[in-house]
């Protein structure tokens, strides 16, 4: 069993029990004026079948300390703050890196370009064209569009995008849920070297569920980058020794439609899925279009909650950011040099841009 700063929390036997357990350690850590917060969350997750009432535990000592993430050394716009003066299609740059977001990592991606322009097509929507800046001045020409929820939505944005935009390569880019807390804790950037999902379940006659079997590897370039990823990388945090970041460049990414709150479905994935690392939404839906169209794909999130959700829902919104933030900075550090993407083809122009 888990032990908690020294202390068998699981041998407790009421909630004062394992409130005054963890009480003690935020007594100990508050001179820090922050919270070991991912070890809680680990200890919920992992007490779940032992104490159902640590989610209230934690939920009520949460509000009481105000949890925060690590404060971040860069500014982030707000969403007044972007520029929406359209261009003129024509006048606008092509790209080499699409970077398809969630909302909550659209301002963490448009915070990291330069020289943004926003251009407007009905087939797209709003896409803004900047670049991504490396020490020399040297820079990568970068896309960046907003994507709806689920995996079919998904693959209709990359595929349209693609068509129009022909990148070198297309990022999906935002949040996802940890399925394993001791290795990939609030905060950590992961990239998907293989995918699996979760869509498509079947449930057999004796009650059992079987998922779809194929896990496909990342694109062959991507593969052997991301290798590198957190090379030279420096978390963008204020007090660089407040937190550790990892960067788990080797998971086993699980990807569906839509989030998984079900504890009896999630703990039958988890099963079913014993490598998985972290869980996300809409990354089958890029592996889609891009294994149609031939092009590099890669999937790069931030952990901001424990798989299924924490019913800590508050605190989660703060790590949202902070977790997107991560994610992006790791997306800048592996591509800010254009030396890397020179050798790499544009996808293939599947479209004349004119017809349209």
């Amino acid at each position: 069993m888990s032990k908690y700063r020294g202390q068998n929390i699981f041998k407790a036997t009421s909630l004062s029990d394992i409130s005054d357990a963890i009480i003690k350690h935020r007594e100990k850590t508050q001179a820090k004026n922050r919270w070991d917060f991912s070890t809680l969350l680990q200890l919920q997750s992992e007490s779940f079948v032992y104490h159902q009432t640590m989610a209230t535990a934690l939920t009520q000592l949460t509000q009481a300390t105000q949890v925060r993430p690590p404060e971040l050394n860069c500014t982030l716009l707000k969403l007044e703050d972007i520029n929406i003066e359209l261009h003129e299609w024509s006048q606008l740059k092509s790209t080499e890196i699409l970077l398809i977001s969630d909302d909550n990592a659209f301002i963490a991606c448009y915070s990291r370009m330069e020289k943004i322009q926003r251009g407007y097509l009905p087939k797209l929507g709003m896409v803004d064209f900047g670049q991504f800046s490396d020490e020399s001045g040297r820079n990568v020409k970068v896309a960046l569009m907003r994507h709806e929820r689920g995996t079919m939505e998904t693959q209709m944005t990359v595929k349209n995008a693609a068509d129009v935009l022909h990148p070198k390569v297309t990022l999906l880019v935002g949040i996802c849920e940890t399925m394993k807390p001791k290795m990939a804790k609030l905060g950590d950037v992961v990239i998907s070297a293989k995918l699996a999902t979760y869509d498509g379940m079947k449930f057999r006659s004796d009650g059992t569920v079987e998922y779809p079997g194929p896990k496909p590897h990342v694109s062959r370039n991507m593969a052997r980058l991301i290798l590198s990823a957190a090379d030279g990388w420096k978390p963008p945090l204020k007090d660089p020794d407040s937190f550790k970041v990892e960067v788990h460049r080797k998971a086993l990414m699980l990807s569906g439609s839509d989030s998984i709150e079900n504890k009896k479905i999630l703990n039958d994935i988890k099963n079913n899925f014993p490598d998985a690392l972290v869980i996300e939404i809409g990354g089958i839906g890029l592996y889609k279009a891009a294994h149609d169209l031939k092009m590099e794909w890669s999937i790069i999130k931030g952990v901001s909650d424990l798989a299924g959700g924490s019913d800590l829902e508050e605190v989660a919104n703060l790590w949202k950011q902070f977790a997107s933030v991560m994610a992006t900075s790791v997306v800048h550090n592996t591509f800010k040099c254009p030396i890397v993407l020179q050798d790499w083809p544009h996808c293939k122009e599947s479209e004349d841009i004119q017809s349209m």
